[in-house]
Order: C-alpha cells, then sequence, then structure tokens
C-alpha cells in the first residue's frame, strides 16, 4: 500500500474511501450506506460522496463477478486481451487466461 501511494498510483484520501467501502460490504450495509449519501446533496463533500460511491460499487461489481465465476464455472463468451504480469512468483497471465473463450495472440508473449 505504501508503495502504491509513494509511486502515486494511489492517494490516501483514496485508500481512505476504499476501506470504508470495504467495512461497509463486510456488514452488510450497502443499501443503507447508499441511501445516507444520496439522501441529500453535499455540495462541500460532492467529491468524497462520489469517491465513497464508485468505491463501493467497485467492491460489489467485483464480489459480483466472482460468485458468477465460482457458480458458473464457465468462460465469458468474449475475446479478451491480457497485459501479462512481470512479478516474480506469479504466472503472466494470473490465472485470467481461463476466462475468456478467446485471447488476442499479440498480447500472450513477454
Amino acid at each position: 500500500m505504501l508503495q502504491r501511494i509513494r509511486s502515486h498510483r494511489v492517494t490516501m484520501y483514496r485508500m481512505l474511501c476504499r476501506a470504508i467501502a470495504k467495512c461497509v460490504v463486510r456488514l452488510r450495509w450497502e443499501v443503507e450506506f447508499f441511501r445516507i449519501i444520496d439522501a441529500r446533496t453535499w455540495t462541500n463533500l460532492a467529491g468524497t460522496r462520489f469517491m465513497l460511491r464508485l468505491e463501493l460499487e467497485e467492491i460489489l461489481r467485483m464480489q459480483a463477478f466472482g460468485r458468477w465465476l465460482a457458480d458458473t464455472k464457465r468462460r465469458l463468451p468474449i475475446t479478451g486481451t491480457l497485459f501479462l504480469c512481470n512479478r516474480r512468483g506469479l504466472p503472466a497471465h494470473l490465472g485470467r487466461d481461463s476466462l475468456f473463450a478467446q485471447l488476442v495472440p499479440p498480447f500472450l508473449r513477454r
């Protein structure tokens, strides 16, 4: 996390919004949380409201995608493009090659 903040990929503010969103999802308060942040138009906190909603939607979207993959055990009927990972000890495709029916060939090489 510190490396991501130092390299300017993520700000501390965004990490805080993501942590709040993860806690809300873990406690299963998504509906109530959406109602609270949508109840009023907070002009002073419009950016924070947007970021909290964005992070919460992202977490819920990834959970739904994970559940869909676990339930169906099938590939997506689309052509996928994978950009390979250069991390040591991890497969270059990070296991995502099994998600797609077809892959674009140029991105399969290192």
